[in-house]
């Protein structure tokens, strides 16, 4: 069974949370740069990756751009 777009998106948040550089299709996310996984994520959801209305989403109102900026204000290791 093909994985549902919230599991991916979920896999996705644990990658950039877990601060490791990953790749769907032709996309690299490079968890240092917000602008970079923010435009990213909003890209996979118009390309039908994520649907932010999904009913299975723990919280519908959160798009791509929440998730990625809530993900920007995790410490910095190296502070």
């Amino acid at each position: 069974m093909a994985p549902q777009s919230t599991e991916i998106f979920d896999e996705m948040v644990e990658l950039l949370y877990q601060q490791r550089e990953f790749t769907i299709g032709d996309f690299t996310v490079d968890p240092g740069k917000y602008e970079y996984v923010k435009t990213t994520l909003n890209e996979l959801e118009e390309l039908g990756w994520v649907d932010r209305l999904d009913p299975g989403h723990p919280d519908p109102s959160w798009g791509p751009g929440e998730k990625a900026k809530l993900l920007m204000d995790l410490p910095d290791e190296d502070s």
